[in-house]
């Protein structure tokens, strides 16, 4: 648990980290449809507006909820998390190179050569990722892949992307198209960027089938992300117009709100 989670139960305006996972609640069902259709194609873009939770149910919702389940098997998953930046395949070698032994020949290989050998064949990374592939499942995780077309630099003139951002893309199709693969790729992005994921081809039929556009949050689930939360922390509820505990009203008490406000709304979602 991050230094903050150990103060306050709710990260405030930042995403959910793995190592909140403890304090995720609200999404449960939501959970369970990722796990499903991530097992069943090997490929998942979760995608929906900046916002909307996506960064925070995958990272404190279905990634550990697969590595735990991954916990008693023969093979568990090894988690490789990046954000694309300024040059995705260089973040992916960078991932690799730094989560898993990368070699060729016995000899290690450093982030710029493989970055170079995925460029020259993006096929390779089955060749370099197979020997770790026999002992464990890969879950390669992508944090705001929008960020590989807002930062796309064009090849030329036209709008074509570069060759660095091409070698990339059909790295992630290279691995998930092959069925004897053993790597879970799943990725985050801004629903606004799908029209972007067109200009690719094997990657936007991947994304046909993978994509899952997150749900608002019902009452319930709204109820039990706050809720369950603070009840870990030991704060006190009551039903509206009654007191609550002081430490929690203070966490969501806005400058213009009054204690009697948040007291009935928080009152509310205890009952």
């Amino acid at each position: 648990m991050n230094k903050q989670s150990k103060d306050n139960p709710f990260p405030g305006l930042k995403s959910f980290q793995f190592e909140d996972h403890a304090l995720f609640f609200g999404r449960e069902t939501q959970v369970e449809s990722l796990r499903e259709k991530l097992f069943k194609s090997g490929f998942l873009a979760i995608t929906g507006a900046a916002g909307s939770g996506k960064s925070s149910l995958s990272k404190a919702g279905l990634i550990p909820a697969i590595i735990k389940a991954s916990a008693n098997s023969a093979n568990k998953c090894l988690f490789i998390p990046f954000n694309p930046g300024m040059n995705p395949l260089r973040s992916l070698a960078e991932a690799l190179t730094s989560n898993i032994p990368i070699s060729k020949e016995g000899i290690k290989l450093t982030v710029k050569q493989v970055e170079q050998i995925l460029l020259d064949d993006p096929k390779q990374i089955l060749t370099l990722t197979k020997d770790i592939e026999a002992k464990h499942h890969l879950l390669i995780f992508i944090d705001q892949f929008e960020e590989v077309f807002r930062y796309a630099q064009p090849s030329g003139a036209g709008k074509e992307v570069s060759l660095d951002t091409k070698s990339f893309i059909q790295c992630l199709v290279e691995l998930t198209v092959d069925k004897q693969n053993k790597t879970y790729v799943v990725l985050t992005m801004q629903s606004t960027y799908l029209e972007d994921c067109t200009q690719f081809e094997g990657f936007i039929e991947l994304i046909n089938d993978g994509s899952y556009l997150i749900p608002k949050m019902s009452q319930p689930d709204i109820r039990n992300s706050i809720i369950k939360p603070a009840l870990l922390w030991r704060y006190h509820f009551g039903r509206a117009g009654r007191p609550i505990d002081a430490r929690f009203r203070a966490l969501f008490r806005p400058s213009t709100c009054t204690a009697t406000c948040v007291d009935a709304d928080l009152g509310t979602l205890a009952e």
